[in-house]
C-alpha cells in the first residue's frame, strides 16, 4: 500500500502530460517531438510567475497559454509551412529550451519561492476534473470531428472541413496540457531547471506502452474468464468499446502513468536509485509490453487490436 501511495504522489504532477500523450500520439497520431520544449517552458514560466507574486491559479493559466503557444508553433509549421511533422517537433523543442533559458534569467536553475508548493492531492483533483472534461469532449459530436479528422482526413476534406486545422488544434491542446504538467512538476519539486524536460518524451511513450499492455490483458481476461462478470460476445465487446470511444486511450495512458511510478518505487526500494535500477525498469517495461501484445494477439474471440484503432470507432 505504501508503494501505491508513493507512486500516486510521484505520478500526480505528470498526469496532465499523460493525457496530452494520449491526445497527440494516439488520437492524432502526430509524432510531436517538441513536447519536452513545451514542458520546460511551462515550468520556467510558472516559476517566474510565482517569483513575481502571482497566485497559483494564474501561474498555471499562464503556463497553459505558454504551452498552447508552443503547440501553435508546431501546428503552424505543419499546417501552413507544410514542414515534416518530425522536423516541426525538433524545431519547437529546440526553441523551447532557448525560451526557457531566457525565461529563467539566462541561467539553468531557478527556485520556487516558499509558500508556492503545489500539494499532490490538489494536482490529482484538478487532473481528475480535466480527465472528466476530456472524456466528455471526446464523446460529443465535436470530439467525433476531432477524432475523425485524424483518422480519415480525406473524407473530412470532402465535407468542406480542413483536416490539418483540426489536427493542429489537437496538437495545440496537447501541448497546453504539457505546459501545465511542467508547471506542476516545477511547483511540486520546488525548482525549475533546463534539464527538467529531459526524458519526458520517453516517459510519455512508456506510459502508453504500459497502459496499453495492461488494458489488453484486462479486456482479454474479462472476456474469457467470468470473475463474477458475465462473459461478453465479440459483438458485445465491440459495442461496449464503441460507446467508451477514445476514452479508452486516455484511461490507458493514465493507468500506465500510475503503474510506471508504482513499479519505479518498488525497484528503487529494493535495489536503490541507480543506473542498474533504471536498466531493470526498462527491461521490465519491455517484457510487459511484449507479453501484453502477444496475449492480445493470441487469444481467440476478440480480434487482435491496437489502441490507435479505437479512435476510428
Amino acid at each position: 500500500m505504501e508503494w501505491i501511495t508513493q507512486g500516486l504522489v510521484a505520478a500526480a504532477p505528470l498526469w496532465p502530460v499523460a493525457i496530452a500523450g494520449a491526445f497527440i500520439f494516439r488520437l492524432v497520431h502526430f509524432p510531436d517531438l517538441g513536447i519536452e520544449g513545451s514542458f520546460v517552458v511551462g515550468a520556467g514560466i510558472a516559476t517566474q510567475c510565482c517569483i513575481a507574486g502571482l497566485p497559483l491559479p494564474i501561474s498555471l493559466a499562464i503556463s497553459f497559454c505558454a504551452g498552447s503557444l508552443m503547440g501553435a508553433i508546431t501546428a503552424g509549421l505543419f499546417v501552413w509551412g507544410r514542414v515534416n511533422a518530425i522536423l516541426c517537433g525538433i524545431v519547437t523543442g529546440s526553441a523551447g529550451y532557448t525560451i526557457a533559458w531566457v525565461v529563467l534569467g539566462q541561467q539553468a536553475f531557478q527556485g520556487v519561492p516558499d509558500g508556492y508548493s503545489l500539494p499532490p492531492w490538489s494536482i490529482v483533483l484538478s487532473t481528475l476534473a480535466a480527465l472528466i472534461a476530456v472524456l466528455s469532449l471526446l464523446s460529443s459530436s465535436f470530439g467525433l470531428r476531432l477524432r475523425f479528422s485524424a483518422e480519415r482526413p480525406e473524407l473530412v476534406n470532402q465535407f468542406g472541413l480542413r483536416a490539418p486545422l483540426w489536427v493542429g488544434a489537437q496538437v495545440i491542446a496537447g501541448n497546453a496540457m504539457v505546459g501545465v504538467g511542467g508547471a506542476c512538476v516545477a511547483l511540486n519539486g520546488g525548482t525549475a531547471t533546463l534539464n527538467l524536460g529531459d526524458g519526458v518524451l520517453f516517459k510519455v511513450l512508456t506510459f502508453i506502452v504500459v497502459g496499453e499492455a495492461v488494458m489488453i490483458a484486462v479486456f482479454r481476461a474479462l472476456q474469457h474468464q467470468s470473475y463474477g462478470v458475465p462473459r461478453l460476445s465479440k459483438f458485445a465487446w465491440a459495442r461496449l468499446l464503441d460507446g467508451f470511444g477514445s476514452g479508452v486511450v486516455v484511461l490507458a495512458c493514465s493507468m500506465g502513468l500510475l503503474l510506471f511510478h508504482v513499479l519505479e518505487q518498488i525497484v528503487w526500494d529494493l535495489f536503490g536509485a541507480n543506473q542498474w535500477s533504471r536498466a531493470l525498469m526498462g527491461l521490465l517495461i519491455g517484457l510487459g509490453a511484449v507479453v501484453g501484445a502477444l496475449w492480445g494477439r493470441s487469444s481467440k474471440g476478440l480480434p487482435a487490436w491496437h489502441f490507435h484503432g479505437y479512435s476510428k470507432w
